[in-house]
């Protein structure tokens, strides 16, 4: 069994997909799973609990999106904001220090500002690259 594609529900503004849970056996029931990856393709695919997007506006465009996370010994903060277009400015603060500053399309964007939380999140240098993209 493979992956679904991930499906958004309008009514909760989730993204959900299916497939398998664990080991590829034929054993019966589920086994945990180390990891796996989700293709993110926007800020609203972050709407998960532990990013904080403020909306705007009677049809409530997201205005910002952050994520804090303590790893390192340090305070972090992730913080995405839209520009013009679809252009999207992504920060790295460490403590009141900024760590990174990066610019570009919202997908790309988006993936990296992912990337840089789970890293943190992982004891990883938020700088180690994402598996299968070169530095």
């Amino acid at each position: 069994m493979t992956w679904s594609q991930p499906r958004r529900d309008h009514d909760d503004g989730f993204v959900y997909l299916t497939g398998p849970c664990g080991y590829d056996t034929v054993e019966a029931g589920c086994r945990p799973v180390v990891s796996f990856s989700i293709e993110l393709a926007s800020v609203r695919d972050l709407r998960i609990r532990t990013w904080t997007i403020t909306r705007t506006g009677p049809k409530g465009h997201w205005q910002t999106a952050e994520r804090t996370i303590i790893a390192e010994g340090r305070h972090w903060t992730v913080g995405l904001t839209p520009m013009t277009g679809d252009t999207v400015a992504l920060m790295l603060w460490s403590g009141n220090d900024v760590a990174a500053h990066l610019r570009g399309p919202e997908p790309d964007v988006v993936r990296t500002a992912y990337w840089w939380a789970t890293n943190l999140l992982n004891g990883r240098p938020w700088t180690a690259p994402q598996p299968g993209h070169a530095r």
